[in-house]
């Protein structure tokens, strides 16, 4: 069992994301978008424990709202088990115009496989052996899997940092985008893994660069780089930068660490089900209802037609009425 508490910074490039914008929205807020390098915090912590299948990771960082061209702070906690991934997403905030509104807290029951550990935390497993891009597609999600010895090809060497490295790809049979794993491997320094590149159809998709450290004789986990590319393969659009706070093995920990239930008032998705609802204060299963009507401009000018509507009909039953009385 080991315990990981890592922090640093991600950047994206001023330009990176035009293409995750609605041309529309593009024109109005004008190109390059962000308009300059955007930086923000990035976070992880996380717990597992690989003889029982079990992990509970927490990632504090922030993600693209293009709806609106911003950028909205994301905290999520995934517990799993060794049978239930549960997770709980903690704060994202929605943006509206200049308002930002806490969005309340939900909760999921998600259904195995399910992609938990993206690329740029799974350092903190290959440092264990654990070579998740190597795993069938079906086990995602968990931390024990089989690996097949025939999907694992020499490709060649190639010198990272001075180091001579055995340059190895694997693959999953018959994947629909061609994905294909390449593993730069040190066999003389206890075959640590030293770069991994995701390549979709012969194009660079992602890259991670891992560095090492002594301690008591053996090596350690120190940080790592992780890089997202554009759709060309080319320009990066993400960038994060890493290193290892705190690393301890064998920590102290319970069964409850591994455990996560959802408090009142959260909004629940459940997978297995397929329900989704508001927990109530007992428990209860409630109604999820529509969210409070919020002033925008769109409603500002229906409101606006609506009254000018009624004081036209109401002037026009006042003539009328007028009329009548003089006919009378």
């Amino acid at each position: 069992m080991v315990r990981y508490v890592v922090s640093g910074s991600a950047l994206i490039p001023a330009g990176a994301l035009d293409s995750d914008l609605h041309p529309q929205l593009l024109r109005r807020v004008g190109r390059p978008f962000p308009k300059q390098d955007y930086t923000h915090d990035y976070r992880v912590h996380g717990l597992f424990d690989f003889s029982r299948n079990k992990y509970r990771l927490e990632i504090e960082s922030e993600i693209l709202n293009a709806s609106v061209a911003g950028f909205n702070p994301l905290h999520e906690l995934y517990v799993f088990d060794g049978k239930e991934l549960r997770r709980h997403r903690i704060a994202v905030t929605r943006h509206r115009g200049s308002i930002y509104s806490a969005r309340q807290p939900e909760f999921r029951y998600h259904t195995l496989p399910y992609p938990v550990f993206t690329m740029e935390v799974q350092p903190m497993l290959l440092a264990h052996g654990v070579i998740l891009c190597a795993a069938d597609a079906k086990t995602a999600g968990q931390l024990r899997f089989e690996m097949d010895p025939r999907r694992f090809a020499v490709h060649g060497t190639g010198v990272l940092h001075d180091q001579q490295c055995l340059v190895i790809r694997t693959w999953r049979p018959n994947d629909p985008f061609g994905v294909v794993y390449e593993l730069w491997v040190q066999p003389n320094a206890g075959s640590r893994v030293r770069r991994v590149r995701r390549f979709e159809k012969d194009r660079l998709e992602s890259s991670l660069d891992i560095d090492y450290e002594a301690s008591q004789g053996r090596p350690v986990l120190k940080g790592w780089n992780y890089r997202r590319m554009d759709p060309s393969g080319q320009a990066p659009r993400q960038l994060i930068t890493v290193a290892v706070e705190r690393m301890e093995l064998n920590p102290g920990v319970t069964d409850g660490d591994f455990r996560l239930e959802p408090s009142p008032e959260m909004i629940v998705r459940d997978d297995r089900t397929k329900e989704i609802y508001r927990l109530g204060p007992e428990g209860e299963h409630l109604a999820v209802g529509p969210e409070p009507r919020r002033d925008s401009r769109a409603w500002v000018i229906a409101a606006s037609v609506i009254v000018v509507v009624l004081l036209a009909v109401g002037g026009l039953v006042l003539r009328l009425r007028f009329r009548a009385r003089g006919e009378a």
